[in-house]
């Protein structure tokens, strides 16, 4: 960082971390070049007294923000914060526990659902499967299993537990998770606890949309978006 002292000059402070037994040392250090004057010489002495209090305030403020923060390593998380679109999407309400293989199971003949009501209704699908997990209180995931459509029909479906909404349309908190599907929890953690450290305050059901097909990507390969509406 750059410091300018109105007739002394620049200076530049620095920051270095390093990690041991858990623990991350931070030091806030500080140099600057009297560049031959005596005055600046004497000037520098003083640096000590008059700083050494605010880097120490600052440093503690730091310790307080980082131990009150969450606990999840976020390293290697690649997020942002963008406007996503709104999406037009027909979806079903479901219910299911939340360990891998039951979400699996109820997703699979609810995205089934949908799709073949589409065909009945000669709707068009636009895009990947997308799932809003609308509740997660409990032992249970709330959910839509949702399938992007260019517009919703003037009729309704056959089946009236399709129904149509909205997904996005608002600012959002993103990421890629790459990999099996197992592991999008730990993603979801590293992504809200990125949100904490931004002050980036969740408005909305959070959800995912799929990028690639399982049955022809390997599971190392699999891509999913996450995507947390904020305010």
């Amino acid at each position: 960082t750059a410091l300018h002292f109105v007739g002394q000059g620049d200076a530049m402070a620095d920051w270095t971390f390093v990690e041991s037994g858990g623990k991350t040392k931070v030091t806030w250090g500080f140099d600057g070049d009297a560049h031959g004057s005596m005055v600046a010489r004497w000037f520098n002495l003083a640096m000590e007294p008059m700083m050494g209090p605010q880097f120490e305030s600052g440093l503690a403020d730091m310790k307080k923000v980082v131990e009150a923060g969450p606990k999840v390593d976020i390293r290697g998380l690649e997020a942002s914060l963008s406007d996503d679109a709104a999406v037009t999407v027909a979806y079903v309400e479901l219910s299911s526990a939340k360990d891998n293989e039951s979400v699996k199971n109820a997703l699979g003949p609810a995205f089934g659902q949908v799709m073949g009501a589409l065909a009945g209704g000669q709707v068009e699908a636009a895009g990947m499967p997308i799932v809003v997990t609308t509740s997660e209180e409990g032992e249970q995931f709330a959910m839509w299993a949702a399938i992007p459509v260019v517009a919703e029909p003037a009729a309704p479906l056959a089946d009236a537990a399709v129904r149509f909404g909205t997904v996005g349309g608002g600012k959002a908190a993103r990421t890629t998770h790459k990999g099996a599907y197992s592991g999008l929890g730990d993603t979801h953690a590293k992504l809200q606890a990125w949100m904490g450290i931004h002050q980036a305050k969740g408005s909305g059901a959070p959800w995912e949309q799929f990028v690639n097909e399982t049955g022809n990507t390997p599971e190392a390969e699999l891509l999913t978006e996450i995507h947390y509406p904020v305010e």
